[in-house]
């Protein structure tokens, strides 16, 4: 299933992805620009859905990644980037690697009959926002 996106936004995109057999919907939000180190300011980021009543949607969670989520990159870092980390410091890179679900927040949609969600997007970040229907 495809959806539309509109708007102008030099860092900042959506990927839709759906499927006719499943009741559930991933969003892909980022803010991302090359180099990796530019300075891009964080992006917020409105996505409407026309066609979903509220009373339709089961679920609603993201899972992000950036500077400050499922970043092990930071872990090691801040462990003082061991060249031979310990068991212990390779468990607490896996466990600060791990997606973890957090919720969204629906609105009506002001211009259409759906639903809305806003989500901030740091600098070179990803959201993963994952809508079920019922």
């Amino acid at each position: 299933m495809r959806f539309g996106v509109s708007g102008s936004h030099p860092t900042a995109g959506v990927v839709a992805v759906g499927h006719s057999n499943v009741n559930d919907y991933m969003f892909l939000l980022y803010n991302h620009d090359t180099p990796p180190n530019a300075t891009i300011p964080t992006a917020t980021v409105c996505v409407v859905l026309p066609g979903f009543p509220m009373s339709a949607v089961s679920e609603v969670y993201m899972e992000r990644v950036d500077d400050t989520h499922s970043n092990a990159k930071r872990t090691w870092q801040a462990q003082g980037s061991p060249t031979y980390p310990t068991k212990v410091q390779i468990t607490e890179q896996l466990l600060s690697s791990l997606l973890v679900r957090e919720n969204v927040e629906l609105k009506p949609a002001k211009s259409s009959s759906g639903v809305s969600f806003t989500v901030d997007i740091p600098a070179q970040g990803i959201v993963a926002v994952t809508l079920s229907l019922k």
